[in-house]
């Protein structure tokens, strides 16, 4: 099968890989067509909660950041790329998802970082909308940007 020429936003959310296993994942993905949140690799990313309109997975240890104690990923099963295409049921979905990670983490704080919409407006790697919930385990800064130049 012919390979898909890299696009700029694909150029731009490989330069955002922080290990090479995660930028040859990603570039595999996009030289194959595939969305890799859409066409999930199990393997990789271990789903932890699924409802009809969302996933919810903990970062590959391979990607996960050294400073974060825990790094949620929480995405719509539907390919969007923006808030505003959600269907109400699948807010109403998040909300379970929010419900179950209430009581499974008992977050006592963090951050929720999402990303929408075109990648170099959101500093993220995979265009799909997703939510990174963050915690940090206070051996360093850590910084969720949303553009890089």
């Amino acid at each position: 099968m012919p390979r898909n020429q890299l696009q700029y936003e694909h150029l731009f959310c490989l330069q955002g890989c922080r290990t090479q296993e995660q930028y040859d994942v990603t570039r595999k993905g996009f030289e194959d067509g595939l969305c890799l949140f859409c066409q999930l690799d199990t393997k990789l990313n271990i789903v932890l909660f699924e409802n009809d309109g969302w996933r919810m997975w903990e970062s590959p240890l391979a990607f996960k950041r050294k400073e974060l104690e825990i790094h949620l990923l929480l995405v719509p099963k539907r390919h969007v790329r923006c808030e505003y295409e959600l269907h109400s049921n699948e807010w109403l979905d998040l909300g379970t998802l929010w419900q179950w990670i209430g009581e499974k983490y008992q977050l006592e704080g963090g951050a929720t970082v999402t990303r929408f919409g075109r990648m170099d407006l959101n500093a993220g790697t995979i265009p799909h909308l997703h939510m990174n919930v963050m915690v940090p385990n206070k051996t360093g800064e850590v910084r969720a940007p949303i553009f890089k130049n």
